[in-house]
């Protein structure tokens, strides 16, 4: 998006919060169920500021609207929090946040603001991503080479933001040390290896004594990529 895109972006949204604010007794109280000062939620309706996405998620629920018409603006609000993703029975907007995984040596999550949404056929989400909790997920870019082919620099990754435990041996948004990072993950006997798909890149072994090293974020769900 340009800078001016954005700009219009961060005003159009302000004025979705304050509408979704109004739902509440008061604006002190939108601003509670938010996760943030009243200062702070003023600059959100001002545009004026970053909106994390975890605020925006947390607004949407506390009011008991859409999380997607609140991110893009599509029709749809709903009085049932569970289904704040929603926008009708065949369409689902997922949220594109202003941050980038790295596949190399580092660069991630909440904190990070909106700035675009992707359409996604809901069908197909549920039948090709297997996907039962929509309302977690989240669209991000990736730099750097240590996961090429699989995933290359400019790829678009679906984030499921519900996974933050290892399941299987898949691919993961991880904080690993200080950096955010995009790896895939084997679990062993007594630890697990943190692997890079690109062979120039070592894996990394990691015991019991060292896996609090690294927080799983959420599981790579799905690659956009352009050829």
């Amino acid at each position: 998006m340009s800078s001016d895109d954005n700009q219009s972006y961060e005003v159009e949204l302000g004025l979705r919060i304050k509408e979704t604010a109004e739902k509440f007794s008061s604006k002190a109280d939108a601003a509670a169920a938010a996760g943030v000062t009243l200062v702070q939620f003023n600059k959100w309706i001002a545009g004026s500021v970053k909106v994390p996405v975890g605020g925006l998620r947390a607004l949407a629920a506390g009011a008991h609207v859409n999380f997607s018409w609140l991110v893009s603006g599509v029709p749809g609000e709903v009085k049932d929090a569970s289904n704040v993703t929603k926008v009708n029975d065949e369409l689902q907007v997922l949220p594109r946040i202003d941050t980038t995984l790295s596949g190399g040596d580092g660069s991630f999550l909440d904190g990070c603001r909106v700035v675009d949404q992707v359409y996604f056929q809901t069908k197909w989400l549920k039948e090709k991503v297997g996907i039962v909790d929509l309302s977690k997920l989240a669209i991000v870019g990736v730099v750097g080479d240590s996961m090429e082919p699989t995933i290359t620099q400019g790829d678009d990754l679906m984030i499921d933001l519900s996974v933050t435990s290892l399941l299987d041996n898949a691919i993961y948004a991880i904080r690993f040390d200080d950096a955010l990072v995009v790896k895939r993950l084997q679990r062993l006997m007594d630890g697990l290896v943190v692997i890079s798909d690109n062979p120039a890149y070592k894996d990394q072994t990691l015991d019991r004594s060292q896996v609090d090293r690294l927080q799983i974020l959420g599981r790579v769900r799905w690659i956009g990529k352009i050829i």
